[in-house]
Order: C-alpha cells, then sequence, then structure tokens
C-alpha cells in the first residue's frame, strides 16, 4: 500500500532534517512555497530560494549535532491533488553519538498539492504557544494533571 502525501512528507523531512541534506528537504516543497515559522529568520518565508536559504543556515549551525524529528498527534486529510495535515513535532538535538542533548516542541501544519507526480509542500506554519502576560513561549506541552 502507498503512503499517504502526509506519510511521505513527515518521513522525508525526518530524513532529510537529520542526514542534514539540504537538497533533499527542498524537493519536499514546492517553488513558491509560503512559510510561517516559529524560529528566527525573516517573519514570512517567501519562495524555495528563502526556504533554502533560511534551511542551510539552521543545518551549518548544528555542528556536528543532528536533529531527530518525531512527529505525533497528526491529523490528516489526503484528497486526490490536496493534502493537509497537523501535529506536533519534537526536535531533539543529539551528538555524535546519539545522546539526546535538548530538546523542544512546536506545533505545525502543513498543506500539500500534487505537482507531476510528487507532493509538494505549499504552505507551512509552525507556532509555540505563549503566555498572555509574558509572553514567554512554551516549547513544551504542559502534562496536564491527572
Amino acid at each position: 500500500m502507498q503512503a499517504s502525501a502526509t506519510q511521505q512528507f513527515l518521513e522525508g523531512y525526518k530524513a532529510a532534517v537529520y542526514q542534514k541534506d539540504l537538497d533533499a528537504f527542498c524537493r519536499l516543497y514546492a517553488d513558491d512555497v509560503s512559510i510561517f515559522d516559529a524560529w528566527g529568520g525573516p517573519w514570512f518565508t517567501d519562495g524555495l530560494a528563502d526556504l533554502r536559504q533560511s534551511t542551510e543556515q539552521w543545518f551549518s549551525s548544528l555542528g556536528e549535532e543532528r536533529v531527530l524529528v518525531a512527529e505525533s498527534e497528526v491529523r490528516a486529510a489526503n484528497l486526490e491533488s490536496l493534502a493537509v495535515a497537523h501535529g506536533i513535532w519534537r526536535f531533539a538535538a543529539v551528538s555524535v553519538d546519539g545522546t539526546e542533548l535538548r530538546w523542544l516542541e512546536n506545533r505545525f501544519s502543513v498543506s500539500l498539492r500534487l505537482e507531476s507526480g510528487s507532493w509538494k509542500v505549499f504552505h507551512q506554519h509552525t507556532s509555540s504557544p505563549a503566555e498572555f502576560g509574558s509572553g514567554k513561549v512554551q516549547l513544551r506541552r504542559l502534562q496536564s494533571a491527572a
């Protein structure tokens, strides 16, 4: 059975980030991609050239560290030529020997369309909630009291 558009994207994203493979990462995105990212850089990433530049900066900033990405709570809808999904991403920095050094979570949503037989992200949004009073960003989900 063929993987859904969302599954294909998530697996490709995790592999490209871990390998710091800029070309593989950029192949996941449409030329006219628009991205609202929770992290540094421009307020709005407009197009594949902007994405390539910001991703190259991200990957080179990691030095020898790698990033393991895991997703959870994913909800998706896949139609014939359009797919949308949202969930939680967990980004964990790991050392050369695989030791987890630190981690954070953020929310994501992606919109994909079928282009010449390949699924490409044309819109992506990541965010983390901020405390109203202080503006402090919450980078890990709070555990509910049971």
